[in-house]
């Protein structure tokens, strides 16, 4: 060593600090923090709407008692069977026996011993009064635990769901239209919007009469009074039914 000769040092270079900012920022780790709540987010929408609008759209409408899907596959009534001991099936695409799918779910069906209950609806256009007498019966009228069906679980599901509560359970009017929502896939600005307005017209009757909603005046207005829009739209405005309801 060299007297005299100062001994090099190893200089650690400096930090770099914006104007105004401090080297560690509180801003800067919210901004960070934020950003990932806002993809957790996307991501669980994303897989959300997948499961609402392609998925199994499987939600319980009622513990132990009513659940609804889209087209259930054989795997899924075994699931379902074995977590919720469904034992009917209610099945919104009416019976198409030249169908693959109708055919695997009657038969997984008769494997499980699950009542199958065929009961068809559109879903771009109110029923004909037949047809709606038969859902308000066989609805009410299956065994429970029940699984609601059709091919996607928005529309046709929706409306037998609220009808389930309006028919099975102490449920309004209100909490049952809360089936009928975007949760399910349900958009009621489309076509299928008809379907929810089956309850407006239900509640009109009610309103007429200054009555309250029960299980027994909803079946009595599905055999006596109901009738889709495309028949009551060409007919003239009807009086208010006279008071044989129960």
């Amino acid at each position: 060593m060299t007297k005299g000769k100062p001994v090099p040092t190893q200089s650690t270079p400096p930090t770099t600090i914006n104007a105004g900012e401090p080297a560690s920022s509180p801003c800067r780790q919210w901004g960070v923090w934020f950003r990932s709540i806002g993809w957790a987010v996307l991501v669980m929408a994303t897989a959300e709407c997948l499961r609402v609008f392609t998925g199994s759209n499987c939600y319980v409408v009622v513990a132990d008692k009513c659940c609804r899907s889209a087209q259930p596959t054989e795997q899924f009534l075994v699931n379902a069977q074995r977590a919720y001991g469904i034992r009917s099936v209610f099945n919104l695409r009416d019976e198409n026996e030249d169908q693959a799918w109708y055919r695997r779910e009657r038969d997984t069906c008769a494997r499980l011993d699950i009542t199958l209950v065929n009961a068809g609806l559109a879903s771009k256009e109110q029923p004909p009064a037949h047809d709606f007498k038969r859902l308000i019966l066989s609805m009410r009228d299956c065994p429970e635990p029940v699984l609601i069906h059709c091919a996607n679980g928005n529309d046709r599901t929706s409306l037998a769901s609220a009808f389930y509560l309006l028919l099975r359970t102490p449920a309004s009017l209100p909490e049952a239209r809360q089936q009928l929502s975007l949760r399910y896939g349900h958009m009621y600005w489309t076509k299928a919007g008809c379907l929810g307005r089956i309850l407006d017209s239900y509640e009109e009757w009610l309103q007429e009469l200054a009555k309250e909603h029960r299980p027994d005046r909803l079946v009595y207005w599905a055999e006596h009074v109901y009738q889709p829009e495309y028949v009551t739209a060409v007919l003239p405005r009807r009086k208010p039914v006279r008071d044989n309801s129960p």
